[in-house]
């Protein structure tokens, strides 16, 4: 902290103010040799004593005025010089200084009227503030004017006017003394001499016109006289005081020796130079109170005039201002940011503690020096001048900005700058710094993981988005629409998810991810939307031709061979595109609609690319319409189960069927399974309904099976997330039981896809359903990739043949016929039942048979039906 003028003991103020009252009663103490005997020797008196007056009041100028009976002027007495002293001042001007007396213990008033403009002649020049007057009383009547005033700095206050007050009561025992000088010589002359009066009786007169409490004291400490003030000080009446209490009766019991020894010490020494200290006085009522006490001797006698002023509110005063200085002392030290003080020109007055720690400069080396050439970095320099000019004007600054250390380092601070004020004038400024360099970098992480993929690095959707939006704002800006919206689906990645596990698939996407921006390059943006879909912002002034190229340099780069974790893979993208357009004002309704052209992509068996034209939406309409529907279509009792016998090939004889939900929708008729069974998959609605199913078909098996005389199966299909279902098990019991269908005919129609999922976990799945005396049929066998010799770690009884390898029978593929033929020899190999789906024709038939399977389903035995139309 920058030290403070202040002394430690808070005595300055005091001391002041004794000072003023010694050079008063230095002034009283060249009266009383004097002693007038004529009225000349009063006059060479006042010649000298404004001067002296000046002096004590630290004025520029004073005057001492004297008024006849009608307020004329008939003697000035000025310092300095001899200015014009014609003129005259009114008897009602000259008492209406009494009429403007307003603070209690001091009749001078401070006066600025014009019509005291003569008073300024007398000195000779205008003051620049108000003249300080005191009025000359004697035995009630103005008789005359005692003047000061300054030409610069503050004006004459309260402590001047109560000097001033003092003054005046001299002036008018000079005048006093003289007068009664006069009387005495005539009287002499005839015959008729009377005494002078005594020392102490003037004195008493003096104390009893002075506003400060006061009073004479004989050598043994008793009161001799006290004043009217020195009445109200102690709450005590004269009568009571004077010739009946010590002086030590009122001080203050731990003050009373030190008292004691100042008063001896001041007799010894038989000085009547006047002195002043500090003591405590006790009042008739035992309240405490501060004084400034002033002690001179009167020459000749051994009485002291004590006169005392009552500075306990100053005391209060200056003690509320150290507690206030300790506290902001404390407080500035302790608190835990680096703060700094500077004054009107930016040098540091004082740092505290955490400023030391933060920045590296200590207090030694930083005070004096510019705050902005200690820590600002030398490119930030206008800008920080700038801040430094705001709280320079008053303002308050909050800013963030770069500083610097003493060994170089740079941090990133928050800042405050606040004025400090003293009264109305502010003197300097307070700097606050945090260092919030952390923080910031912690926030720009945030910021990054909230618009960026955090496996592949890519932006993500909210990123693109807002990307895609500052393209269509500057569209509309230039009148041109230059960029595209793409949305990038990855085909049957699922299928690689599944079979090699997720961690393939992630470095799969990474990959892919690199190979997505280096393809884009710098003209827009790559970002990760889920899984394996992805969005591009194209940017360019031929945007179509660049889409051309950047989908065809994608599309061949896929489908080259490349390496995921050892192992060679490929693979290729459905894309949807959406040029700029003014239509669109969103960005969300580029990437919805980019999204429906990569479906139509992916639907279209020739084509991988798609641009968006208005059909698509439409059909997005209507397959949201669809959805919908489908919600409540189990409720609506809207779902019906079809059958397709499974027979012997040979013979054509049934040896059972499979169940097929079918949804006949409300007014509109069946709906196609390859339009609904996908969405039930996305939607979850899946797995009410395959339970639906199951329980529905087990319910008809005795329908279906009354007309024959052998045993039939039933096989009915259970989805992936269907067999996810913790209940599973507990579901397919409650159902058997509650339908008394025979577990032995039931089968269970899985996916090859679904034994990939979780191995350990679909074996043991699976097991508790055999448990229950079910088989398991593995549904659409070879479009999967999983590993033949996975099919011994599973508890399968049936394997399905795609349709999609028998279809190429009928032309006699050679590909096919061993694809087939091996299926075939794996399902024999291992005891399992093979069934043919998609038979449609004889040959097939004739094929399948000489490759040893026996059974099939298919168009050419029967179509799915109704249980109403299955023949039963």
């Amino acid at each position: 902290m920058a030290r403070s003028n202040v002394k430690p003991n808070n005595q300055q103020a005091m001391e002041a103010s004794g000072r003023n009252h010694c050079e008063v009663w230095s002034i009283l103490d060249e009266i009383l040799p004097v002693h007038p005997r004529k009225g000349v020797e009063c006059a060479l008196f006042l010649e000298s004593m404004p001067a002296r007056m000046a002096a004590a009041l630290h004025a520029d100028w004073s005057a001492v005025c004297l008024l006849d009976e009608a307020g004329t002027l008939k003697a000035a007495y000025p310092y300095p010089g001899k200015g014009d002293r014609s003129g005259s001042l009114t008897e009602s001007a000259a008492k209406s200084v009494l009429t403007q007396f307003s603070t209690p213990g001091c009749r001078s008033v401070s006066v600025d009227d014009r019509q005291y403009g003569m008073l300024a002649k007398l000195m000779g020049a205008e003051p620049s503030g108000p003249l300080l007057c005191a009025p000359l009383i004697c035995q009630g009547q103005v008789h005359g004017l005692f003047c000061a005033a300054r030409r610069n700095g503050p004006d004459l206050g309260d402590e001047q006017r109560r000097l001033a007050d003092v003054m005046a009561d001299m002036v008018c025992f000079i005048l006093q003394q003289g007068v009664e000088a006069s009387v005495a010589v005539d009287d002499s002359q005839a015959g008729n001499e009377s005494p002078a009066p005594s020392i102490e009786g003037s004195f008493r007169a003096i104390l009893e016109n002075t506003g400060t409490a006061a009073m004479i004291v004989a050598a043994d400490m008793t009161i001799v006289h006290i004043n009217t003030e020195f009445e109200k000080l102690v709450h005590l009446p004269r009568e009571s005081v004077q010739g009946r209490m010590s002086w030590m009766d009122f001080c203050h019991p731990d003050d009373l020796e030190r008292t004691m020894s100042y008063h001896r010490t001041r007799l010894a020494q038989k000085s009547s130079a006047p002195s002043a200290y500090e003591t405590r006085l006790v009042d008739s009522a035992g309240e405490v109170r501060h004084v400034m006490v002033t002690a001179s001797l009167i020459p000749g006698t051994s009485l002291s005039i004590v006169s005392m002023r009552d500075v306990s509110e100053l005391k209060d005063a200056l003690f509320q201002r150290d507690l206030q200085k300790a506290y902001f002392e404390q407080l500035f030290e302790r608190i835990p940011l680096a703060t700094v003080l500077v004054d009107p020109q930016d040098r540091v007055m004082a740092v505290n503690n955490a400023f030391e720690r933060l920045f590296g400069f200590g207090r030694e080396e930083s005070q004096g020096r510019s705050i902005n050439s200690l820590i600002v970095p030398p490119e930030l320099t206008d800008e920080a001048t700038g801040i430094s000019r705001q709280t320079q004007d008053g303002q308050l600054v909050f800013a963030e900005s770069k500083r610097r250390t003493a060994d170089g380092r740079t941090l990133d601070v928050s800042i405050i700058g606040t004025p400090v004020y003293v009264g109305q004038r502010q003197e300097a400024v307070f700097g606050i710094y945090q260092d919030v360099t952390e923080q910031n970098r912690t926030r720009q992480q945030l910021v990054y993981q909230a618009n960026h993929d955090h496996l592949t690095g890519l932006s993500n959707r909210r990123r693109l988005l807002t990307r895609v939006g500052d393209a269509i704002r500057r569209g509309k800006h230039v009148d041109r629409y230059d960029f595209a919206v793409l949305f990038l689906d990855l085909n049957r990645f699922k299928v690689v998810n599944d079979s090699l596990g997720h961690l393939f698939g992630d470095a799969m996407l990474i990959i892919i991810a690199r190979m997505l921006q280096d393809s884009l390059g710098d003209n827009g943006v790559v970002a990760r939307l889920g899984g394996d879909d992805f969005g591009v912002l194209v940017e360019h002034p031929q945007v179509e031709d660049f889409v051309r190229s950047f989908v065809r340099r994608v599309q061949e780069r896929l489908r080259t061979p490349f390496q995921v974790m050892g192992r060679q893979v490929t693979t290729s993208a459905s894309v949807g595109v959406v040029f700029g357009r003014a239509e669109y004002a969103r960005a969300e309704d580029y990437l919805r609609d980019a999204s429906l052209a990569m479906q139509r992509a992916k639907v279209e068996a020739n084509e991988n690319c798609q641009v968006f034209d208005g059909r698509m939406h439409d059909h997005a309409m209507r397959r949201m319409l669809l959805e919908s529907s489908l919600r409540t279509a189990l409720d609506n009792q809207e779902f019906v189960m079809h059958y397709q016998p499974i027979v012997e090939l040979v013979s054509g004889e049934k040896r059972g069927y499979e169940a097929l939900i079918r949804w006949n929708r409300k007014g509109e008729g069946i709906v196609p399974p390859d339009e609904f069974i996908p969405l039930a998959e996305e939607t979850g609605l899946i797995v009410p309904m395959g339970y639906w199913a199951l329980e529905r078909a087990c319910l008809d098996f005795g329908r279906l099976c009354a007309p024959n005389s052998h045993e039939l199966s039933l096989s009915v299909n259970i989805s992936g997330k269907q067999f996810r279902d913790p209940e599973i098990y507990s579901r397919v019991k409650s159902i058997l039981r509650q339908t008394g269908m025979p577990a032995e005919r039931l089968r269970l129609e899985i996916t090859e896809s679904m034994l990939m999922q979780d191995p350990e976990n679909v074996s043991r799945i699976l097991s508790r359903l055999k448990n229950l005396g079910i088989k398991i049929s593995v549904d659409d066998f070879g479009t999967g990739y999983s590993s033949l010799s996975y099919l011994s770690r599973f508890p399968i009884d049936v394997l399905k043949i795609d349709k999609a390898f028998v279809a190429p029978l009928e032309q006699s593929s050679p590909t096919a016929v061993r694809l087939v033929q091996t299926i075939i020899t794996l399902g024999n190999s291992l005891g399992l039942e093979v069934v043919a789906e998609g038979v449609e024709s004889s040959k097939h038939v004739s094929r399948l048979t000489s490759l040893g399977c026996s059974l099939g389903q298919g168009y050419l035995f029967a179509r799915p039906a109704s249980l109403a139309d299955s023949g039963c």
